[in-house]
């Protein structure tokens, strides 16, 4: 799929609707980050700064900061949507975590911090709706510290039709439609951005065969300390 004269993309729905199916349809999608977060986590145990880049409606930080586990995390939710981020001052005020999310407005292909600022960075669902994702991952990189690693999770048009089926069936259960394939990027053309991007230090982009995760890659980008 052709980035030229692409811009940022909103979802096709509200972000109230938004909200409703990743809070309550996505566990075991919101699973595999989760345990790969915890995984980056134990290893850089003097990380402090988390950032979700695309956050939506801040469920899976919210999730997060809930958990004793991450207790020594700074989190920070950047999306470019307005209305999402709107869903998100709200659901972390309702949940009481004013104190532990910082909510920013920002474009992933500029991002508002500083170059090595973040120790560790989480995006999901999110390349898709960029203008230029190689521009993006740039961002990312830069703004990752020694020793930070960014974990980017991107839904595939090539996916795993078993995965793709399961997703599709709690999409429908939400009151949402069925994921548009023709909107997402095929793994080589994931690791075509990633070539592109030219990034500095270990960049691993994986595709899972089987199982939940097959529903898309994974781009992981670590910066040497």
């Amino acid at each position: 799929m052709s980035v030229e004269q692409r811009e940022n993309m909103p979802v096709h729905y509200s972000a109230q609707i938004y909200d409703r199916f990743t809070n309550g349809f996505l566990g075991r999608f919101d699973d595999l980050l989760l345990l790969r977060v915890r995984q980056e986590v134990r290893s850089n145990p003097g990380g402090r700064r988390f950032l979700d880049a695309g956050c939506g409606t801040g469920r899976f930080l919210l999730r997060l900061a809930s958990m004793p586990e991450f207790n020594q995390l700074d989190f920070i939710g950047l999306d470019y949507f307005e209305d999402m981020l709107h869903v998100t001052r709200e659901n972390i005020q309702k949940e009481m975590f004013c104190h532990r999310i910082r909510v920013v407005h920002g474009d992933m292909h500029q991002l508002p911090f500083v170059d090595g600022s973040l120790d560790f960075i989480a995006s999901r669902s999110t390349l898709h709706h960029l203008a230029d994702p190689s521009a993006a991952l740039i961002e990312v990189r830069r703004c990752l510290a020694p020793g930070g690693v960014a974990l980017i999770h991107e839904v595939r048009r090539d996916a795993d039709p078993r995965a793709l089926e399961i997703f599709n069936r709690l999409r429908s259960q939400a009151g949402v439609e069925e994921s548009r394939s023709e909107e997402k990027y095929t793994t080589e053309e994931i690791r075509h951005f990633v070539q592109k991007a030219d990034l500095k230090g270990e960049v691993v982009v994986l595709a899972p065969v089987s199982g939940y995760a097959s529903l898309g890659c994974e781009i992981r980008i670590a910066v040497p300390r």
